[in-house]
């Protein structure tokens, strides 16, 4: 089991055991080998162990998903397995992040759970954003955060732009099947929160978040409140967060210069400001 020696730091990880026909055997050290190492950095990243001292892994052939992930169990698609000398670089990338995402719902979603499945963008978003998030640093020659940046949060404000969505409180689903832009939306609002409250408060808060509600239902208040408590009420989240989530679009901040004297104006984000914005003489002025 995970034990915590002087500095803090969780050193161990959990047991593994891999169940399949014997001639899949041989295929499954790519998902073991990476489940280790994510789960390994995951436990230290929250300061939060594993609660058990082992992890099952069961190779079926006709479920739905690669990965289905339950606390202390992830079911694998046989086909999802696939033998090193047969697999491109791109998919042996693509299935690393399914694997973060199946790590990480051992604890957003096994250990803490949305109180309503209305809720469950905010899951879906920390999934999303946090395996993405615990992998760069692993594999650092992936460009984890280029792809993210391309994939997720350009892809969700371009279909914000484009097509004029509801907001995330309003358009998410009754039942958490959560369309993709809702995903990768609830994904961008959280690295809106990392980036307002920085590394070391934002990884006390989402750990600080599982150990409050561990084995136990949440919503997103819970969250933003412990974020509020983490950064002595000096930010105003909730507020912030509810800005982001109960509206549509997202703002456009444009800075002008005049003189020595800087304006800043913040409106929500139309196509037509793009055309206005190189339109704009002063645009090309400004250092």
């Amino acid at each position: 089991s995970s034990i915590f020696l002087d500095d803090g730091i969780i050193r161990t990880a959990p047991s593994y055991t891999f169940y399949a026909p014997e001639n899949i055997l041989s295929k499954s050290r790519y998902l073991l080998h990476t489940s280790r190492n994510i789960l390994e950095h995951l436990q230290n990243w929250l300061n939060v162990p594993f609660p058990f001292s082992k992890l099952d892994f069961v190779a079926l052939p006709s479920i739905e998903e690669n990965l289905h992930s339950s606390l202390g169990l992830i079911l694998c698609k046989t086909a999802f397995l696939r033998d090193s000398n047969n697999i491109t670089s791109y998919e042996y990338q693509r299935a690393a992040i399914e694997i973060s995402e199946a790590i990480l719902k051992q604890y957003f979603g096994g250990m803490i759970s949305p109180k309503l499945w209305k809720q469950n963008w905010l899951w879906d978003g920390i999934i999303r954003y946090l395996s993405r998030l615990i992998l760069a640093p692993l594999e650092p020659n992936w460009s984890i955060e280029e792809m993210y940046l391309m994939e997720t949060k350009l892809k969700a404000l371009d279909i914000d732009i484009l097509q004029g969505w509801e907001s995330v409180l309003n358009g998410t689903d009754d039942m958490g099947e959560n369309n993709e832009f809702y995903i990768d939306k609830s994904a961008a609002i959280l690295e809106v929160l990392h980036a307002s409250m920085g590394e070391e408060n934002f990884r006390n808060c989402m750990g600080s978040f599982i150990t409050t509600y561990k084995y136990m239902t949440a919503e997103p208040n819970d969250l933003w409140q412990i974020c509020s408590k983490k950064s002595n009420g000096s930010k105003n989240i909730k507020e912030i967060m509810m800005v982001w989530t109960s509206q549509s679009g997202f703002p456009l901040i444009t800075a002008k210069k005049i003189n020595s004297t800087v304006m800043i104006e913040q409106n929500i984000f139309k196509m037509s400001d793009i055309v206005n914005l190189y339109q704009d003489s002063s645009f090309d002025e400004m250092d």
